[in-house]
């Protein structure tokens, strides 16, 4: 009451306005084609992409006390109702913690997808000369942030973090804790080399990346001649360090990662985690890759990636993704990013005396790999035992699994081997004593492409 009135907001546009007199402002949203909403907010909001709860407190800049602020149940809501919503297909369940969107005092409970307005109490305004400033109202302020320690069991026995700062201005922050989960889910993808076997229920560290995402908006009225001054949003988001997406269509991969230094070979810890066939997998027991400064040549080190298709199949041979040498140099506590778009092939085998299939990494995001396969042979040609279709290079069998080949990135340029089997047939030769009845080399068939195939058993296309 008394207090002034913003500018006018037209309902026919996307526009942001500050809320006069408050830290607030509200924003004309579409989440859908099919209606509008109006979000008020502050300028620094928390955005949970992990599939954990997880408990924040903010702290003061100074002496990095927890700070006793009120954080009302009405500063958070889902944020799939303002159309960011949780991609599907985690591998993990979630595990079980308080009531969904439940705050509490000096503390902000956040369940996952969930997205939260940071109290202005909590907020601290920094100059451009990095100075604290701490006076409300200073118009010299830069920007926003915060300092925050997370908890990501729902359980504060389980320990915070060390309190981290987050907002307008800063890269990556790693946030490591520890968390009470149960073993036999595997709700944080704990690494089989670093548990301890003998409980069920265990204490592991739990990392997460608080990255900061800021974008600027205009106060925006009815009056098209109005002067509007720039304003910064910035959304923390907090994620795993590592996200797997297993997009081959057969197999349960086993991925290994180790980072490394600029310039050197691996030589730390691998850590191994199994994602199910097309799953993504949130990584928590990751602790970031490892800094390096930068070399005369840009390099920021990065990480070795190998992988298998099933437990007993070997090891592909590693390859090397770069860290983003466009990232501020990071010390302890700050999170390295992949390079976006960073690549390679990995050459797997089903078995030691299998032929390779070839499977693209692919740096989707500064912390998510994708492994595809561009390459598939579907066998739809009804045949049942005894008989059996394989398709072979160099006389050994390519990966297959529910008639499903994965095939080589070569197979439009060099042959692949045709093979109509008996049961019982070796899978490593072709010939009279591999129970092979039928055999043709052949290129596949670019676009819409038909060879025919006649067998003793009849004619295949």
């Amino acid at each position: 009451p008394g207090g002034r009135a913003p500018e006018p907001m037209v309902l026919d546009k996307l526009a942001t306005v500050i809320v006069p007199d408050s830290s607030a402002i509200a924003e004309m949203l579409s989440p859908d084609a099919s209606h509008r909403l109006l979000l008020v907010t502050t300028r620094l909001r928390l955005h949970n992409q992990t599939d954990l709860t997880l408990m924040v407190r903010f702290h003061d800049a100074v002496q990095r006390e927890v700070l006793m602020v009120d954080v009302p149940q009405t500063t958070c809501c889902d944020a799939s109702l303002l159309g960011m919503q949780q991609p599907e297909g985690n591998a993990r369940r979630q595990p079980v913690v308080i009531s969904p969107l439940e705050s509490t005092q000096s503390m902000a409970i956040l369940t996952p997808n969930a997205f939260c307005a940071v109290p202005s109490a909590a907020a601290i305004r920094v100059r451009a000369n990095n100075a604290l400033n701490v006076v409300a109202g200073d118009v010299s302020a830069t920007a926003s942030r915060i300092w925050l320690s997370i908890c990501a069991s729902g359980n504060p026995l389980g320990g915070f973090s060390v309190a981290t700062e987050a907002g307008e201005g800063m890269g990556p922050r790693l946030a490591s804790c520890c968390a009470v989960v149960d073993d036999a889910t595997d709700a944080l993808s704990v690494p089989e080399n670093n548990r301890t076997g003998s409980d069920t229920v265990a204490k592991h560290a739990v990392h997460l990346v608080c990255e900061s995402l800021t974008t600027v908006a205009c106060n925006s009225g009815s009056d098209a001649s109005a002067s509007y001054s720039p304003m910064a949003l910035t959304t923390v988001v907090l994620r795993p360090p590592l996200v797997l997406l297993n997009a081959l269509p057969i197999g349960d991969l086993t991925v290994g990662c180790v980072s490394c230094a600029a310039g050197q070979l691996p030589n730390g810890t691998w850590y191994e985690t199994e994602v199910p066939c097309l799953k993504r997998l949130n990584v928590y027991s990751l602790p970031g890759w490892k800094p390096t400064q930068a070399r005369a040549s840009g390099d920021r080190g990065g990480v070795f990636i190998r992988a298998k298709l099933q437990r007993d199949a070997p090891w592909s041979p590693c390859v090397y993704l770069h860290a983003d040498a466009s990232a501020e140099c990071s010390t302890s506590g700050k999170a390295v990013a992949l390079t976006v778009g960073g690549h390679g092939t990995l050459q797997l085998r089903q078995r030691e005396v299998g032929a390779a299939a070839s499977i693209t990494v692919e740096a989707c995001s500064h912390f998510e790999l994708r492994f595809a396969c561009a390459n598939w042979f579907a066998n739809r040609s009804g045949l049942g035992r005894p008989l059996q279709l394989e398709l072979l290079r160099d006389g050994c069998a390519l990966p297959q699994q529910s008639n499903v080949t994965l095939l080589p990135s070569d197979c439009f340029e060099e042959n692949c081997m045709f093979a109509l089997r008996s049961a019982g047939g070796s899978s490593t030769s072709c010939g009279s004593q591999g129970g092979c009845v039928a055999a043709r080399p052949l290129r596949m068939p670019p676009d819409w492409s038909t060879v025919a195939w006649a067998t003793p058993y009849g004619p295949f296309i």
